[in-house]
Order: structure tokens, then sequence, then C-alpha cells
């Protein structure tokens, strides 16, 4: 099985769907509200969460919790099911309302585009996304009573040819701008290019060789840079019960500005594994290393991955467990040297009595240590979530 834009699409909403389930995100198949046509269909699509955390702020010494009620009512388009093409666009506007800090409620938009294509030789993807974001961030610990608040825009597309029986070629392009509200904090611009050569070593598994480049502006800061990684992978059906792809080469940072830091390179790499292991249980695994900025405009590499698993007891009955590590080294700037290593465990309990609601329940318990004091901190989280699709 070759994973094309459209089925490598299918492997990372597999690996990430109990994760989705975990922060409010919706995936009952339901009958629409209204059909357009043959192939058009109107849903809507929302859902309401009852969240207590107990480090709002992400805080070591001043920890400060809160309820917070979330209700994201959306309305969702789809054309095409199954067809040639297909396409969607989701529109959801989450509203935050706390019960302590009521200076933290928001509002906040968020709209989805997706389209695909394929017709045997040819499979293409486009999306497109506009979020707008008031989150804890582990950047800004040291910065008490802070969430970030940001605007960020993507659009991309990507596509792929056979060329030959044995030979496909892949190329796309992405960019996306992330716009923060303080001035403490730097907007980013981000255009990243990929191109890759995939020669098919079996029946059910490429081997590629690719090249991506990323032009990264950090506004204000005199820290653009130019990202170059080279890599070799491999994609694919490993076993029946195994979908995989992982990519791994040497990354550079070239810096524009002539007083900027000394260029940085190394390892990097990125891959996720789903194994259907039983007909109940589905396990996932992600890992991933990979250079970016944080909030302030600074370099950080960041390392990690961890093990995922689903577990269906019954029809109506599901369950979720997953364990994520993430190491982040900080260079450049006041954080020059900042070392943070971050566990996060959760565990979550979903129902489905129909094919329009789902019920969950979860558990999200995060632990980071810092070699910065107020970096060093814990977080647990508990949450409810009703969705709606109809």
């Amino acid at each position: 099985m070759k994973l094309t834009p459209r089925s490598l699409f299918s492997l990372k909403t597999a690996a990430m769907a109990s994760l989705a389930a975990l922060t409010g995100g919706t995936t009952a198949v339901a009958s629409p509200l209204i059909s357009v046509g043959d192939r058009g269909a109107i849903y809507f699509n929302g859902s309401v969460t009852l969240r207590a955390d107990d480090n709002v702020f992400l805080n070591a010494n001043n920890e400060e919790s809160d309820i917070i009620f979330i209700f994201s009512p959306g309305i969702e388009f789809t054309y095409g099911s199954d067809a040639i093409w297909n396409f969607s666009a989701y529109y959801r506007e989450d509203i935050y309302r706390y019960t302590d800090n009521t200076e933290l409620n928001t509002n906040n938009s968020n709209v989805f585009l997706n389209a695909d294509y394929s017709d045997g030789r040819v499979d293409a993807s486009f999306d497109a996304s506009y979020q707008r974001l008031v989150q804890s961030s582990f950047d800004v610990s040291d910065m008490s009573g802070i969430l970030v608040e940001r605007d960020v825009y993507r659009i991309g597309s990507d596509a792929e040819y056979d060329l030959t029986q044995l030979i496909d070629v892949g190329a796309g392009i992405s960019y996306q701008e992330t716009n923060f509200k303080r001035r403490e904090f730097r907007d980013t611009e981000v255009i990243s290019v990929p191109v890759d050569l995939y020669y098919n070593w079996r029946p059910t598994i490429d081997l590629s060789a690719g090249y991506r480049f990323r032009d990264n502006n950090t506004r204000g800061t005199g820290l653009d840079s130019q990202d170059h990684f080279f890599n070799v992978g491999m994609r694919g059906e490993i076993t029946p019960a195994i979908l995989g792809i992982v990519k791994v080469g040497y990354q550079e940072r070239q810096f524009k500005d002539s007083g900027a830091p000394d260029d940085r390179d190394g390892l990097a790499f990125n891959g996720q594994a789903v194994w259907d292991a039983t007909e109940r249980i589905n396990l996932s695994l992600l890992a991933n290393r990979d250079l970016t900025y944080s909030a302030r405009g600074n370099t950080i590499q960041r390392t990690g991955g961890g093990p995922r698993m689903d577990y269906l007891f019954t029809e109506l009955f599901t369950g979720s467990a997953g364990l994520h590590y993430q190491e982040s080294r900080y260079h450049d700037g006041a954080l020059d040297g900042r070392k943070d290593e971050k566990w996060t465990a959760d565990i979550g309990l979903g129902y489905s009595p129909n094919d329009y609601v789902e019920l969950a329940a979860a558990y999200i318990y995060t632990n980071n240590e810092s070699n910065r004091a107020y970096a060093d901190l814990d977080r647990n989280i508990f949450q409810l979530t009703a969705s709606l699709r109809y």
C-alpha cells in the first residue's frame, strides 16, 4: 500500500484520533442535517467541555487552578464522498468561560478547509486554516498570569505523481504565519517546500530520498533563518497489520543576519506507525526531532515521541491511553542554555450511544523538569466532553 497524501492523512488521523477525543474533537459519523445534491452534506458539528485545570498558567511557584467551560458550536460542509475528489469546510467558535479567572474569558474562531484528488496516477491534497488560540505555553512559564494569544494562518498543498511503475515523485509547498497579540512575543512566517523521490522497493514498501527547504522569518529578532533537511526514508505496509512512514537525515539552520548566532546542524527525523494488534487493540507510535521557534523568537531543538493505545471494549465503549516525551533545548537570546524534559500521560474513556453523540472523559498529567526553576512544574487536567455531529 502506497502512502500518498490521502492515505498518509488517514494514517495521521488513526494515530491521533484518541488524542483528538481527549481535547474535544468529534469523530461520530452521522446522517447530515441538510443534504446538498447527491454528494454534498451540511452538519452541525460541535461539543461542550467541562475542564478542571490545576495550573492554568504553567507556573512553578504560583499555581492557579480553575474550572473552565468550553462551548464549541460548529458547522461543517462536505462534498465528494469517495469520489475522485473530496472537499470539506468547517467553521467552529470556541467559547471559553473561566469560573475564577473571568478576565481570561474569550471567543476564538476557527476555520478549516481541506480537499484531495486522486485519479490513479496523481494524488494531491490542499488545506487552509485560520485559528485564534489563547493558551498557556511552557515558553513563557516565567511570566506569571500570562496566556499566549495568537492568530495562526496556514495554507498548503502537496501532490505525488506516478512517474513509472517503480518511481514516484512528490512535492509540496506550505505557508504559515503566526501573529501574537503581545509586544513581548515575536511574529513568525514560515515557508516550507519539500521534494521527494520514491522507489517501489517491494509491492507494499517504498524507499525515499528527499530534501526540504524552509524559510523562517521572526519579526524584530535578527534571527531569521533558512533550514535545509536532506533525508532518506521508508513508507508503506510493513506487515498486513502495520502501516508506517519514517524520514531521517541531516538538517542545517543557516541564519541570515551577520550578527546572528552560528549556524546549527545535526540529526533530524520524523516517523509514525500504526499497528492493528487485534480486532480490539490499535497501537501507534510517533517520533520526531526538528528545529522550531519559541514565542520569543529564539530557536528550540525539540526531540520527542511516544506510544498510544486505543482499545475497543464494546461497540459503544472505547478506551485510550498515551505517553509522550519531549526534550526542548533553547538556543539564542535570554533563554539560551535552557533545557526542558516534559512527560505527558493521558487516559480516556469514550461512549457513543449512536451515530450522532459521543461522550468522553479524560485525565491528562504533565511533568516538566527544567534547569530553569520557573519552568520546573506539574499540571493535572480532568475533563468531560459531549460532542454532537448531526
